[in-house]
């Protein structure tokens, strides 16, 4: 949780289980070190082969949509080389890059999405990006649009984006509706 990964280095080589996870949120130390901002530590745990895409037990929520959410771009980045899945989700559907469009981390839509235009075809990525949560339907462009994130929505709504400005959430309403609701006009 500190990053001391001088400390880490001796508990990896002596067998430490690098997957296990805690008992009270099922964290992982990986997670932890994402969560955290702890790059080093993140290094020195990947190196080692942790497990980049085990989810926190207590609502699946991945190392990288921890790192996506808290803002954390260089461990986005190292996650997303090391074969973190930025399409999977948690239990209630949130993926990494809704976790990125909901804080305004513009910096770590753009690396998701590079990401995905290296492994994903065209069309998987429209799917994915107007897919909603499991909760209200939400996409990346709903979270972005309610916490009043111009540049995000400006990001997700590019051409070679793909996002659906019309997409309504369950209740009915898009993008520009939450916007409106919460005050956030400015580039409407």
């Amino acid at each position: 949780s500190r990053g001391n990964s001088q400390c880490m280095e001796p508990l990896i080589n002596y067998g430490a289980d690098l997957n296990k996870p805690d008992r009270s949120q099922g964290a992982t130390p990986l997670f932890v070190a994402c969560q955290n901002g702890k790059k080093p530590a993140v290094d020195l745990l990947l190196a080692a082969n942790a497990d980049v895409n085990r989810p926190r037990s207590g609502d699946g929520t991945t190392p990288l949509m921890m790192a996506a959410h808290n803002g954390h771009s260089g461990i986005v980045d190292v996650l997303l080389k090391s074969g973190a899945d930025p399409m999977q989700a948690n239990t209630t559907g949130l993926n990494a890059l809704g976790c990125a469009a909901m804080q305004g981390h513009s910096e770590i839509v753009k690396l998701a999405y590079q990401h995905l235009l290296n492994v994903k075809n065209p069309q998987e990525i429209v799917d994915f990006v107007n897919a909603g949560d499991g909760v209200n339907g939400w996409t990346p462009l709903h979270y972005a649009a309610y916490e009043g994130h111009l540049e995000v929505a400006r990001l997700l709504l590019a051409p070679e984006h793909g996002a659906d400005a019309n997409r309504a959430d369950d209740c009915g309403w898009t993008s520009l509706h939450w916007a409106a609701q919460e005050g956030h006009l400015e580039g409407a």
